[in-house]
């Protein structure tokens, strides 16, 4: 009778370690097939130049001349801003190209 209860649980020791082995494998088919992964996002308004580069570059025009100062402000109005966060995304790179005539 024990032997026969032995013999059951190797079988059953067996089915087991096969059925895992199996998952196993299926595992590391799962793991080793490519996945396609999604191209990244592209913005098409993607401003080239950032706030804080235009901020740092009216201090330095600023301190090359201090009346540099009016004219920075005149250029940022004209986009209808009163301050520099205020001009739209999509004119940064016009602002900035202003800018650089004052250089």
């Amino acid at each position: 009778m024990l032997e026969n209860e032995i013999k059951n649980l190797t079988v059953a020791i067996q089915l087991l370690t096969d059925a895992v082995n199996k998952n196993h494998l299926v595992a590391q088919a799962e793991i080793q097939a490519p996945v396609a992964e999604p191209a990244p996002a592209v913005e098409i308004n993607t401003p080239s130049v950032s706030i804080d580069i235009l901020q740092s570059r009216c201090l330095e025009l600023t301190r090359i001349d201090r009346d540099n100062n009016p004219k920075i402000k005149a250029i940022i109005s004209s986009y209808g801003a009163a301050l520099l966060k205020d001009v739209p995304a999509d004119k940064l790179a016009d602002l900035a190209a202003k800018l650089e005539e004052l250089a």
